[in-house]
């Protein structure tokens, strides 16, 4: 566990917490508080020892009236710190930040971090590492009332100084003439299955909404309406001469009942006539129904059926139903045991109304809890050690999970002594931590044999940090994961060994990572089985933490690429590497944002200073000429118009894309031009999209283009194209002629063209295991198989392996007799697109481009200069090792993962990007699923790809679209699973005061593990691949105020003192690590143990008593773990409404904590939902 030792200083007043470090450069005139964190064990607290080891120092002065006023940290090395070969200068910064404050008190300006030389206070702040110096501030402009309310807020830069239009502005009126309407919800008449009965019959009068005007730095306002009880009524954009406006309509009980999103009110025209809602609730609505405990009990999202809920007396979710499985007569159930942990999921097969089991629950189950039972009972193959008890006995079983000790008769690993020299926790060391899930392989059924993946989690006796994961996959094969941890919880060795089969000869990696004085990630090796140890990343920062260089490959004195960054002045990156000087770089970009470059584009991009990007250009070797985009959006940042130019060949408009949208985003028109770079563009794709019910829906029915069978190919001249199940599944596709069949995941199982087909496997949690095609290779040639097998980042193809991933590339496997492992390394954009392929050649000893990809926003592939994938001359370039079960021919040919890291699947002509949780057709724009996360972006339609924000944005898992400004690291990795994020100003602040380093640093450097609290975690899933490189996130075993509150039944804010003393509580330890496992699981799309959740609880007991002790209440301190992302990001980035009431909330957090909903069910380790 990490320590902090403090000193404080007052005038006349000595207060010493901890061991008393006398201060040597610290200010004795000034008020302050000196923390120093140490970064490596000791049990000497004498002041002499103190000093000679590692530590990060933080001293903090206030002013007279106790206002903090400056801060600085300064790291100190002992003798365990690694410093390679960077300079004094660049190991040693004193990072200050400084706040200012007007005539009443209030901030005025909020200064960016610059260097000083030591901990003294001064006013000498060197900001020589910004790319400009005059404005290096945030401040704020005030209205003049006692309400203090903020009227303009600039940001650092003279583009964004708060007296310029440039600032963002807020307005507050309350509505004056604005056409609010007033909706109801008529209770007699909302009947279960039905829609609900919308009323509105009149507007809301002059002055009885509050109305707050939001204008951003590129000059769009947002308008909000709440009324008195401080619920959003009306969201309002006024943009391209159109109104968009999304409606929130409550129940007499204040829960959020309707949301009218803003098609079905253009629809409307809004009319204040009920008959002409009615029929379009059932397309465009968002509904919800309660029972009398303001319970969520029934929900219909736009274009799918109704979904129903039950609950125990302790009001937890037992059971979920959607119309799919209700037309099979099954329900989704789960269940707990006395703690509130999840035991066990499965399905259960009922005939009864919802009423009716809900019933049955409430009155006949009792505590409905479940309890272990050492001789347990045998179900669907597997032995379960629990008794029966509770809803949903006796049928299919999902996932088991297992706490507090592991199950004797169930263990099929041995329990080792100790792991890269640590001991492993036994016995009652083990109470509350999960230690064994066991998972269901969904699609593997074989000799009438469900198969299962046992995940077993050990744990350090010392700190009870994870640090080992045996996973036992549904082919009997393993996958180890060992992590030697330091003191502060980071991984410093990884070792992973994985098997295919139990009898494979195993494949072994072993990873070391070494870090700064600011625990930032400085050199990551690799090393397979016995092979040439290969130096992945060296990076180097600039004294304000932004990285600056990143050496990739081979060795520490020879790197194949070095890749440079630079930054504005907001963080924003700018550039990798230059594009005007690419010297031996293999690929060059540049992004601008409120500047431009002169290009030779048709369409006349403007500067943007709201984060949007204005244009993008690139290069590289294979491909020498400087390429661009130009760029075009609506007012709510939607791409309109993408202008492509080759400067270097005078060529404009040759890969160019041109949208239309409705008012939910629903793509209208596309052109694209493309297929040959050329003087003159041709047109591949004039397409017209339509909608059903008349276009009064979001589900597509049909494309039509004008052109030719380039890029979109209009299969189907005739009728329509699409249909659909009730869940909003794409069924068929007749332009592709394809049918598709679905599991309960809402995941395509099975893809049938003709005599051909695609058969998917999952596990319960949602995790892609197999792939098996059955195709033709020629027009009268029979039916080829091949089978594509995903084990835990090992990619095999009809049993051979392929590749693996590491956090630069991936390992490409060749066998000829022998197996050879090269490393393949990717060159990326700002949004993990995969633009350039390496890896060097042995045969001619020099580095090799083996693919170079590039992109259209929406993302197909241009073609007519691209290169194709190629193998490296001689197909052996590394270290050879003899395998066992391990043959045949591989290359990269195989890799498919580009557009935004995720696998391409062009079997069958499908051309789908394969993301976590649905599947996205870059033809047209498109996802053929509803998004699992659709209510949380009620303004737009549940298909929409990154909210159309295809250029500023990533779209997570198939989720949601996290922006560029979120975006810390771009993503340099070609990894299967999250693409990391960044967070806000105000979110970077406080990660910055948490850990002790500058807001700059955690807001623009990549790798920076240590500022966002990362540590162990990250590194252990950076290293087998499954996370973007240094994602950076607050820690996984950071916590909020609301979270603990939320595990322990209190008020935020009065009981904010009990949460206080919660921190130490052993139980808000436990649910807080299974809150982080199941979290981190849904982030990097596997299941996941707790050895990859390696930093955990006891860091984030610490970071929150740190947070408490500054007095900082908010509601946004939500945990950005690099786990939670689907609902951190949006909550605490975004700086969402939440427009329900407090009783409505309540009720509806049980059904809404798991974002993926059904799939909270299935977390293998044991999350409260």
């Amino acid at each position: 566990m990490m320590k902090h030792f403090y000193e404080k200083i007052l005038p006349g007043l000595c207060i010493i917490v901890g061991i008393n470090l006398t201060a040597k450069a610290q200010t004795k005139t000034e008020n302050y508080i000196l923390t120093s964190e140490l970064l490596e064990a000791t049990t000497d607290t004498t002041k002499s020892n103190l000093s000679t080891k590692s530590r990060i120092d933080k001293i903090t002065y206030f002013d007279g009236l106790g206002r903090e006023k400056m801060s600085i940290v300064s790291p100190k090395a002992g003798l365990s710190i690694e410093t390679m070969a960077l300079s004094s200068q660049l190991l040693n910064p004193s990072l200050a930040t400084t706040v200012t404050y007007d005539g009443f008190g209030r901030v005025d300006r909020e200064y960016l971090p610059g260097v000083v030389p030591n901990l003294n206070f001064t006013t000498a702040i060197n900001y020589a590492d910004y790319p400009e110096t005059s404005n290096v501030y945030s401040q704020k402009k005030y209205e003049d009332s006692p309400l203090n309310r903020v009227l303009k807020q600039g940001a650092p830069g003279a583009a964004w100084e708060v007296n310029t239009n440039r600032a963002i502005g807020f307005d507050y009126q309350t509505n004056q003439g604005d056409h609010v309407l007033m909706f109801g919800i008529n209770q007699s008449l909302t009947n279960s299955g039905n829609n609900i009965a919308l009323t509105v019959t009149e507007t809301y009068q002059n002055g009885a909404l509050y109305k707050t005007t939001t204008t951003d730095e590129n000059g769009q306002p947002i308008i909000e309406f709440k009324d008195k009880q401080a619920r959003v009524v009306l969201k309002r954009i006024r943009a391209n001469g159109k109104e968009f406006n999304t409606y929130y309509v409550y129940d007499i009980y204040g829960n959020l009942a309707c949301v009218l999103p803003p098609k079905l009110m253009q629809l409307a025209n809004n009319t204040t006539t009920n008959a002409v809602y009615t029929p379009l609730l059932k397309e465009l609505a968002y509904q919800y129904r309660y029972d009398n405990k303001n319970r969520l009990i029934e929900k219909k999202l736009p274009g799918k059926g109704w979904e129903y809920m039950l609950y125990d007396k302790q009001d937890r979710l037992v059971a979920v139903q959607d119309e799919n499985m209700r037309n099979e007569n099954y329900w989704l159930f789960t269940k707990y045991d006395k703690f509130g942990r999840v035991a066990m999921t499965g399905k259960i097969w009922e005939t009864n109304s919802r009423a009716g089991i809900q019933d049955y629950i409430t009155n006949s189950l009792g505590d409905n809890n479940v309890s272990r039972d050492a001789n347990g009972y045998t179900q669907d193959g597997i032995k379960i050690y629990y008794n029966q008890a509770g809803y949903g006995f006796g049928n299919h079983v999902l996932t088991v999970n297992y706490y507090d000790n592991y199950p004797t008769a169930q263990q099929d690993v041995s329990l080792t002594a100790n792991v890269l020299g640590q001991t492993i926790a036994t016995g009652n060391r083990l109470k509350g931590l999960p230690t064994l899930s066991v998972v269901r392989s969904l699609e593997t059924r074989e000799n009438n044999q469900w198969n299962f993946e046992h995940n077993y989690t050990f744990y350090d006796n010392k700190y009870l940090r994870a640090v080992k994961n045996h996973k036992i996959n549904y082919l009997g094969g393993s996958t180890i994961v060992e992590s030697e941890l330091d003191f502060r919880g980071k991984a410093t060795k990884v070792v992973t060994t994985h098997k295919r089969l139990e009898n494979n000869f195993p494949v072994k990696t072993t990873e070391i990572f070494s870090y700064d004085k600011f625990e930032r990630l400085i050199r990551h090796t690799h090393q397979i089985n016995t092979g040439k140890v290969e130096v992945l990343t060296q990076n180097s920062y600039n004294n304000i933490g932004q990285l600056t260089s990143k050496k990739v490959g081979n060795t520490t004195a020879s790197p194949y690429q070095t890749v440079d960054y630079q930054y504005n002045i907001r963080g924003w990156l700018t550039q990798i590497n230059d594009i005007t000087n690419l010297g031996t770089d293999l690929f060059a970009f540049k992004i601008n944002y409120n500047t431009k470059d002169q290009t030779k584009a048709s369409n006349a991009t403007q500067e943007l200073f709201n984060g949007n990007i204005a244009q993008t250009l690139w290069t590289s070797q294979e491909n020498p000429y400087i390429r661009s985009y130009d760029y075009n959006y609506d007012g709510l940042n939607r791409l309109t118009n993408a202008g492509y130019s080759n400067l270097s060949k005078d060529f404009a408009g040759t890969y160019d894309e041109q949208l239309s949208y409705d008012h939910n985003g629903n793509i209208l028109t596309l052109k694209r031009y493309g297929q040959t770079e050329q003087s003159t563009p041709r047109l591949i794709d004039n397409l017209t999209y339509n909608y059903e019910n008349a276009e009064k829906s979001n589900r597509l029915l049909k494309v039509t283009d004008s052109s030719n069978t380039l890029g979109f190919n209009d299969g189907n001249k005739t009728g329509n194209d699409y249909t659909y199940d009730i869940n909003g599944n794409l069924k068929t596709d007749l332009n592709k002629g394809i049918e598709i069949e679905y599991n309960h995941l809402n995941l395509p199982t099975l893809v049938k063209k003709g005599a051909q087909t695609i058969e998917y496997a999952y596990s319960a949690t949602g995790v892609k295991l197999r792939k098996i095609v059955k195709a033709q290779q020629g027009v009268n040639a029979g039916l080829t198989t091949t089978t594509t097998e995903y084990l835990d980042g090992f990619q095999y193809k009809d049993g051979v392996l392929q590749f693996f991933p590491t956090t630069e590339g991936y390992v490409n496997a060749i066998t000829a007799g022998s197996v050879a492992y090269n490393y393949v390394y990717n060159l990326t954009d700002h949004l993990g697109n995969v633009r350039v392929s390496y890896a060097w050649d042995d045969v001619n000893s020099k580095l090799k481009t083996v693919d170079e990809d590039h992109y259209y926003p929406f993302g197909l592939q241009h073609k007519g200069y691209n290169k194709p994938p190629k193998d490296i001359a001689g197909g052996d370039f590394g270290e050879v090792e003899i395998g066992i079960g391990i043959g045949s021919n591989s290359g990269s040919v195989n890799y498919k993962y580009k557009f935004q890291g995720q696998e391409r699947q062009e079997e069958l002509g499908l051309n789908w990007d394969s993301f976590k949780w649905r599947n996205y057709m870059p033809d047209i724009g498109r996802f053929f699923n509803v998004d699992p996360l659709a209510e949380d972006y009620s303004y737009q339609s549940p298909y929409n790809f990154s909210e159309n924000r295809v250029v500023d944005a990533f779209e997570l898992e198939g989720l949601e679209a996290v922006t560029l400004k979120t975006v810390l690291e771009f993503g340099n990795s070609n990894t299967k699973g999250l693409q990391a994020v960044r967070t806000n100003r105000e979110y970077i602040n406080s990660a910055a005061n948490h850990y002790g380093v500058s807001a700059q640093a955690i807001g623009s450097i990549i790798f920076q593990e240590k500022s966002a609290g990362i540590r162990g975690d990250i590194a252990n899933a950076l290293s087998k691949g499954f996370i973007k490189n240094g994602t950076t996130s607050l820690g996984l075993g950071e916590i909020q105020v609301d979270k603990v509150a939320e595990l322990r039944g209190l008020d935020a804010d009065k009981d904010f003192d009990k949460i206080v003393g919660m921190l130490e509580d052993p139980k808000t330890n436990i649910d807080l690590i299974a809150e982080n496992i199941a979290d981190m699981q849904n982030s990097i799309g596997r299941e996941l143990s707790v050895s990859e959740v390696t930093y955990g609880h006891n860091a984030g007991k610490e970071n929150l008593k740190s947070q408490l002790s500054k007095g900082e209440k908010t509601t946004n301190r939500v945990s950005i773990r690099s786990s939670n992302m689907q609902g951190a990001i949006k909550d605490a980035l975004k700086g969402k409404n939440d427009e329900r009431s407090d009783k409505q909330r309540d009720a509806d957090n049980t059904v809404k904590k798991d974002p993926l909903q059904y799939r909270g069910f299935y977390e293998n380790q044991g999350s409260k939902l």
